[in-house]
């Protein structure tokens, strides 16, 4: 059932709502977020390289503020020098048998696509929510 107000409350009255809103609003973004980055380093954790598996152990995740909200990057806190290798790839040093011969480590790409899947994601469950 609609609420009667006066002309002169009618301004308070919209504020009001739409404080509720952005209150609402925050809150999902923060739950949302909060839920997708730790389902991106699962997926991190299990798509990446396994040669000796601490590589795979060491993604993690980080809540800064930013601006009105938070922020999550999702990291690699073991071997976060090796993640730009790993993802595009990297030549080797020609061998001194043969210092002509010129190799490439092949790329194992297995963080854009967690990223591609958090965004949609994110984005999906905002809209559903909202």
């Amino acid at each position: 059932m609609a609420k009667a107000i006066d002309v002169e409350q009618f301004a308070d009255a919209v504020i009001s709502v739409l404080h509720d809103y952005v209150d609402a609003t925050q809150e999902t973004l923060e739950t949302e977020c909060d839920a997708v980055s730790k389902e991106g380093v699962k997926k991190l954790k299990a798509d990446s390289p396994h040669d000796t598996g601490d590589y795979s152990k060491g993604w993690t995740r980080k809540k800064t503020k930013s601006g009105y909200g938070y922020e999550y990057t999702l990291y690699n806190s073991k071997w976060g020098g090796r993640t730009h290798v790993l993802e595009k790839g990297h030549a080797v040093r020609p061998s001194p048998k043969d210092p002509k011969k010129k190799t490439r480590v092949e790329a194992r790409e297995h963080i854009k696509p967690v990223e591609e899947w958090s965004q949609e994601e994110l984005l999906g469950r905002i809209e559903r929510k909202l």
